[in-house]
Order: C-alpha cells, then sequence, then structure tokens
C-alpha cells in the first residue's frame, strides 16, 4: 500500500532541515549526540526535532526526539525522550551517526517520512547461477541454456519492485582459423518464472565481441536493462535462463565460464 505523498510545505521542511553527522560517542543513556563542527553556533536548534537517519546508530534509525539544551563549546546536544530500544533499553548515538534537525514539530509528518524511506526498494541479494562451463555458437541458430536461479530472502510482507538479470562470462573464444567471429544478428538473453513463458532481459543487437580468427578474447558483463518485474517472482521461485536462438557469425564461437546474477529491489507491499 503506497503512503500519501508528502505536502508542499513539509517538503519544503524536509528540505531545508539540516542534516550533519556525529562525530563523538553521545552519552550511553541515549540522551545527547555530539558534532564537534557545531561549536560556536547559538542555540537556534533548541525545541526542534532532531530525526536519526543511519549510519553508525542503526538502532536509532528514523527514532525521533526533541532538542532541549545546547553546548557550543562542545557541540553536544541534548534531548528528551531518550532514545530508546524495544524493550527500552537506551541506545547510544555513536560517532558517525547521520541526523537531521527538522522543523517539523513531530507527528503525522515525521511519521510519513519514516513510512515513504521505508517503502524506498531495497536490495535482495541473490545468489548467481551455477557456471555454465560452455555454450557453443554456430551459424545455426539454437537456444542455449544458462542455468538457473531460486529466489529467497525477500522479507515477509515485501513484494519485487524491480529485477534485472546480467551475464557475466570469463573468456570467449574464436575457433574459426582464418574469419574474424561475433555475435550474428539480434538475439535475446531471457527469463522465466518456474514453468511460465520467457521474457527478454537482455537485448543483442548482433556485432557484438567480435574475435579475430584463432583467438582467445577476455570476458565480460553483459548488462540488463529491461526490468522483469512482471515475472512476479517470490521466495522459492525457480527463475531459469536461456540465451534463445544463439547465433555466431562463423561455426563454433565459444563462450566460457558463464553465470547469470539477478540483480532484485523489494519493498512492503
Amino acid at each position: 500500500m503506497e503512503s500519501t505523498p508528502l505536502s508542499r510545505s513539509d517538503l519544503q521542511n524536509l528540505l531545508n532541515s539540516r542534516w550533519a553527522m556525529t562525530d563523538i560517542d553521545g552519552l550511553a543513556n541515549g540522551t545527547t549526540l555530539i558534532d564537534d563542527h557545531l561549536i560556536g553556533e547559538n542555540p537556534w536548534m533548541v525545541g526542534k526535532t532532531i530525526l536519526i537517519m543511519g549510519g553508525a546508530s542503526s538502532g536509532a534509525q528514523f527514532m525521533e526526539s526533541v532538542i532541549t539544551a545546547f553546548d557550543d563549546a562542545t557541540g553536544e546536544l541534548t534531548v528528551s525522550p531518550a532514545f530508546l530500544d524495544g524493550a527500552g533499553n537506551p541506545i547510544q548515538i555513536l560517532a558517525l551517526t547521520i541526523y537531521a534537525i527538522t522543523n517539523f514539530s513531530g507527528g503525522s509528518s515525521i511519521a510519513l517520512i519514516k513510512t515513504q524511506i521505508n517503502n524506498l526498494p531495497t536490495r535482495i541479494t541473490q545468489p548467481a547461477s551455477a557456471y555454465t562451463a560452455q555454450i557453443v555458437l554456430t551459424t545455426g541458430a539454437a537456444n542455449k541454456a544458462l542455468g538457473s536461479i531460486t529466489i529467497a530472502g525477500i522479507p515477509t510482507g515485501w513484494t519485487v519492485a524491480h529485477l534485472f538479470m546480467h551475464v557475466k562470462f570469463g573468456g570467449r573464444e574464436n575457433t574459426h582459423a582464418t574469419l574474424v567471429n561475433s555475435i550474428s544478428g539480434a538475439q535475446n538473453i531471457q527469463a522465466k518464472k518456474d514453468a511460465g513463458a520467457f521474457s527478454t532481459g537482455i537485448a543483442l543487437a548482433g556485432g557484438e565481441y567480435s574475435t579475430p580468427a584463432a583467438s582467445l578474447a577476455s570476458g565480460d558483463v553483459i548488462m540488463g536493462t529491461t526490468d522483469l518485474v512482471t515475472l512476479a517472482v517470490v521466495n522459492g521461485s525457480v527463475v531459469t535462463f536461456q540465451w534463445t536462438s544463439a547465433l555466431s557469425a562463423q561455426n563454433n564461437f565459444n563462450i566460457n565460464d558463464i553465470q547469470v546474477v539477478l540483480e532484485l529491489y523489494a519493498k512492503p507491499s
């Protein structure tokens, strides 16, 4: 479910917030932050809301409090209430914690910022496919299997927002004794979920990876730019890959040590 957009005034307040980073650990009781870049400033921030955005104190991310005092000699900010975890234990705000001093007074606007940040797609790492030792392209078009990946690690209640495929290969070999070899004509590298239909993740125009006669050349990563989110993968989905109608300019163009990688982003439903 999508959150309601921030109002124009809330966006202006967010953009006008002071974003910074602590450089000294605060008190263990979770009531102070220290940023020595604030030394010498007037206490303009007292009474404003402070929001922890991330960094070293990840346990306090998106928590808020109110600045009640400021020491201009040390850059120490005192807040109330203290930053506490779910069990009521204090969270010490460490050095290298990113924070924002906002013009919000707390409440619904801060909650909305938290919701929208939490709804940003997060990359969920997937294992690469097993190595395919070699595929041999010839002047006769043929589908070439490229292994599979079983989807895992998507948090409960999340859905996939973006899905891209990339193909890595370790090297290529033109076995023709006298002629240059390359990919020949338009062809696609595709993926399918379970028993579904194949969808194109990478479109090749033809002419890629020109290789001199009787020679070896280095590998590459073929980056996919087509979003495969319509595959609608979930945990346990088996995504299978193939190079469809693979074709080379000359016989026996060898592509070696191939793996497929999925770049998957998910967010709360």
